[in-house]
């Protein structure tokens, strides 16, 4: 072999080594202080990649007091604390229970047929006022429940002060009432004779400085009113973009239109986490077959919709609620969903739930209760902390009860 052709031969095999090492460092080297496939999340807040997905764990529970790694649970023995498997449930009585609500100010409720307003402490019901509200349609109540806007089936609405016990009285072209995190402001939908003399407005608690924030027109359907944590927002209002696509639209209280964003799916409904830094919503699209799956969107005003978290769920967001710390999220999930119930919430009826509970700092999605006491299991339809979170409760939308889940 002459010279000229050995030289070549070990240029050729020179080159071969080195483009391999270039191509191992500038594509499939990993970077400094992270490991290939993990999610780096410094600072302990949910990740929020856009259209990622969290992990779901089996049956490990690690709630603290519950059995952790390496103990063995009987998920086929109902147990009186949740653990991920059977659940024995908490009945409190054959009242039927309307209106619902539990915070940190406590658990309050209506009776239609005492027509009398409850707080729940413990097992103990205590009226609220000695004062009889006959028929009520709808209430919504501030965030320290100390005031209730009361929808009738007329259309009559009154704001009502449970501690001065003073009664407002405001127009029936008001609807689907939301108070400011003061209880001194209040934002609803006014709906004129006709469509044009639809708006969005903001006033006083009582009844006094309404103004008009945004024209609804013929879309008022498509507008949610809720006023965010930080009162900043009032309202999301939706729009198709294509066939199987929205564009949501966040309205401030001055109407500034904050940065419009988009979600995968229809049938866009919300709801915000206690400290107002992430939105929850639940959409249907033809991938799921338009059932309802759940979403997490984490930001500001200006950064609301910038990335999406699937949750792996498929519920609405109105079976679901928050701890108080916005860290955890537990929610109802129909065991079962027929094709379309994402658009026709109504065939979701009766279909009884499994309970979750997702842990907003890690990420992880953990199986927490099947409900057990009722032959036809429980359809929850809504769901609520106790105020010391150790229970959850629940009302049943087929009886009407209110029940409850240990979780500690």
């Amino acid at each position: 072999m002459d010279r000229k052709r050995l030289m070549l031969i070990i240029l050729f095999f020179l080159s071969v080594v080195v483009f391999g090492w270039l191509l191992y460092y500038f594509f499939f080297k990993p970077t400094p202080g992270e490991l290939p496939g993990v999610n780096q999340n410094s600072n302990g807040v949910l990740p929020t990649p856009v259209n990622g997905n969290i992990p779901v764990i089996g049956n490990q529970n690690i709630r603290p007091g519950l059995p952790g790694v390496g103990q063995t649970i009987d998920l086929n023995t109902p147990t009186d604390v949740a653990r991920g498997g059977l659940t024995k449930v908490i009945d409190y009585g054959e009242t039927t229970v309307q209106n619902f609500i539990s915070t940190g100010s406590g658990a309050h409720y209506y009776d239609k047929q005492a027509a009398l307003f409850f707080k729940l402490d413990g097992s103990v019901t205590t009226p609220l006022s000695d004062k009889k509200f006959f028929n009520v349609d709808t209430v919504t109540w501030s965030q320290g429940l100390d005031r209730a806007i009361l929808e009738y089936p007329d259309g009559s609405n009154i704001v009502y002060d449970f501690k001065t016990g003073k009664q407002v009285t405001l127009p029936k072209e008001l609807t689907e009432f939301s108070f400011d995190s003061s209880g001194n402001q209040i934002a609803a939908k006014w709906f004129g004779k006709t469509s044009d003399e639809n708006y969005l407005m903001v006033g006083s608690a009582d009844g006094s400085n309404f103004r008009l924030i945004e024209p609804l027109g013929e879309r008022a359907h498509n507008v949610e009113v809720a006023y965010s944590p930080n009162n900043q927002m009032i309202a999301m209002v939706r729009r198709p973009t294509d066939a199987d696509t929205q564009a949501v639209l966040p309205i401030g209280t001055q109407g500034q239109n904050f940065s419009e964003f988009r979600v995968s799916g229809l049938k866009f409904e919300s709801k915000w986490s206690p400290t107002g830094t992430s939105l929850l919503y639940n959409v249907s699209s033809a991938e799921s077959g338009y059932t309802p799956e759940l979403w997490l969107t984490v930001g500001d005003s200006e950064t609301l919709g910038t990335s999406h978290l699937d949750l792996q769920l498929n519920t609405r967001a109105d079976k679901c609620t928050f701890n108080s710390a916005g860290t955890s999220l537990y929610c109802a999930e129909p065991t079962s969903l027929p094709r379309g119930s994402g658009l026709y919430p109504e065939l979701m009826q009766g279909i009884p739930d499994s309970f979750y509970r997702i842990d907003l700092r890690s990420g992880q999605k953990i199986p927490l209760a099947i409900p057990v006491g009722s032959q036809d299991g429980y359809a929850a339809q809504s769901v609520f902390l106790s105020s010391d979170e150790s229970q959850l409760y629940f009302v049943d939308e087929t009886t009407g009860r209110l029940h409850a889940i240990r979780l500690q």
